[in-house]
């Protein structure tokens, strides 16, 4: 009896369950992918998705990392106070940034998103959140003559925000 010889290639059970969990839309096939899957803080980064280098400057003694958790609401009390830890040369450099921040912070705040942090991942966000995101850049775009026509804008929010009116 021959033996017969075959070359099969083995891509791993790593990749092989990432690529069905990415190239997939079928939310069983996602579940069935995640039960394989463990998510693990870094402990380099401790979660927070930045360089080493990025902890080490602060204002106000706070760093990127530790902005970025807070929700919007916090961060937007967090920037409109922080003119008042700042020297006079500072708020002479960063007048202009903090305008910027201040308004886009707004903007996310008229939407309803007071809750969300910077640091969450995009993949994460509902399909409301992200449709508010855009709206959101949009009306900082500050286009001139352009009208907004809003289908059902309360769709994909939680029932506590959709009453506050």
């Amino acid at each position: 009896m021959m033996a017969k010889e075959k070359n099969l290639s083995f891509e791993g059970v790593t990749n092989f369950l990432s690529r069905h969990y990415e190239e997939t839309d079928s939310p069983a096939v996602r579940r069935w992918a995640e039960s394989f899957m463990n998510k693990k803080e870094c402990d380099s980064c401790h979660g927070t998705r930045l360089k080493n280098e990025a902890g080490y400057f602060k204002i106000a003694d706070k760093n990127l990392g530790e902005l970025a958790k807070m929700d919007l609401a916090n961060l937007q009390n967090w920037f409109a106070d922080l003119p008042k830890k700042l020297s006079d040369k500072q708020k002479l450099i960063g007048n202009e940034i903090l305008k910027e921040i201040n308004t886009r912070l707004r903007f996310l705040m008229d939407v309803g998103l007071h809750y969300l942090n910077l640091n969450r991942e995009s993949k994460s966000l509902s399909g409301g959140e992200a449709q508010r995101i855009r709206l959101a850049t949009q009306i900082g775009s500050e286009l001139v003559n352009v009208l907004y026509i809003l289908d059902e804008p309360s769709i994909g929010l939680h029932q506590r925000i959709i009453n506050v009116s």
